[in-house]
């Protein structure tokens, strides 16, 4: 099956299976044409990353899930399934997506929650184009896999030319109970951060600024009960960061001929990790920030907060590979693929 030679791509680092759009060898999206009706179902999945086991609340099977192309303009029909038994509720929210207020997706707020075996149909008309995404607004199902990315046309063409589309899905995954974490972060701010400021540096510090400044500083953060070192709340402690679904060690990779110039669609779906994102070697033109054409900003390196996307352009010239690297802003860890002109091959 396709989701089967993807994971031999992969080197079998993964036993869940991955959406067509994500996989090694797939073809970019912009080969696949939008549709105006898909059926999604959220269910429990068994995955392992990295030799080790869990659960998915997975969309369609995978993690990310199905990825939604649509066209503005068009009337859309998206049927969610619930068949997880255990759950009060679950549900899908349409990130930055303009639709009536039943369609939105959020359990006590604009609907009642899709309950367990129940189909929840959302009807609306498209009136955007851009890159979105998509995400489960109950409890904790976001954490435990249930997004995926949301892609629509413009009915006028776009304002810019490309010749290679693909979306790249950043998120945390972790092997521990979410409910857990939560708890954890609850009682213990920085139960995750062993980042801390030690004796050694308050003498650093009284050598730098004086004793009395120094003293001052640490009592200004102790009022505000922060530290300037809580960067994130969860880390790599307990996060393996992701990339369209794969590990570091998975490699997700995307093709191109030297020449070509190749978009890509950065979707941040983590539930609490900001990422810096370069690519080393390559340029790029931010095009596009969460759905919305902007003027060409020519950069090295971008910051992309929980949320948000961007799409930029690169146009990688060498016959080589390049790094697609996604690294946590508190820098405990990070993900990353590899764009190149054909598979099995990786850049530092």
């Amino acid at each position: 099956s396709a989701a089967g030679a993807g994971l031999f791509v992969t080197g079998l680092h993964c036993t869940l299976p991955l959406p067509a759009w994500s996989l090694s060898q797939s073809r970019d999206i912009k080969r696949i044409g939008p549709q105006r009706r898909y059926d999604l179902t959220m269910a429990y999945t068994p995955l392992e990353i990295d030799g080790r086991r869990g659960t998915a609340t997975a969309i369609n099977g995978t993690v990310p899930g199905t990825l939604i192309h649509l066209r503005e303009g068009d009337d859309v029909e998206l049927n969610v399934t619930n068949r997880m038994m255990d759950v009060p509720h679950s549900s899908i929210h349409w990130h930055g997506i303009l639709v009536p207020f039943r369609m939105d997706g959020v359990p006590g707020v604009n609907f009642d929650g899709i309950q367990p075996d129940e189909t929840y149909r959302y009807r609306y008309r498209i009136r955007q184009a851009g890159t979105y995404w998509y995400h489960s607004h109950s409890r904790f199902q976001e954490q435990t896999g249930a997004y995926g990315p949301l892609v629509i046309d413009p009915k006028d063409g776009e304002p810019f030319a490309y010749d290679r589309d693909y979306p790249v899905v950043l998120s945390d995954w972790s092997f521990e109970d979410p409910e857990t974490i939560f708890r954890h972060i609850n009682l213990v701010g920085h139960y995750y951060n062993f980042q801390q400021r030690t004796v050694g540096e308050f003498f650093d510090d009284v050598g730098e600024r004086g004793f009395m400044d120094t003293v001052a500083d640490r009592l200004a953060w102790g009022r505000m009960r922060m530290s300037p070192v809580d960067l994130a709340d969860v880390t790599a402690y307990t996060y393996t960061y992701l990339m369209n679904g794969h590990s570091p060690d998975m490699n997700w990779t995307a093709l191109f001929d030297p020449g070509e110039t190749i978009r890509l669609r950065f979707i941040n779906a983590a539930t609490t990790t900001n990422f810096d994102v370069r690519i080393p070697g390559l340029d790029m033109d931010v095009v596009m920030v969460d759905g919305k054409a902007v003027r060409p900003v020519p950069v090295h390196e971008f910051r992309i907060g929980v949320a948000e996307t961007y799409d930029v352009l690169v146009r990688p010239k060498a016959d080589r590979p390049f790094t697609l690297f996604a690294e946590a802003l508190d820098r405990s860890g990070y993900t990353r693929g590899t764009l190149t002109p054909e598979l099995g091959l990786e850049a530092p």
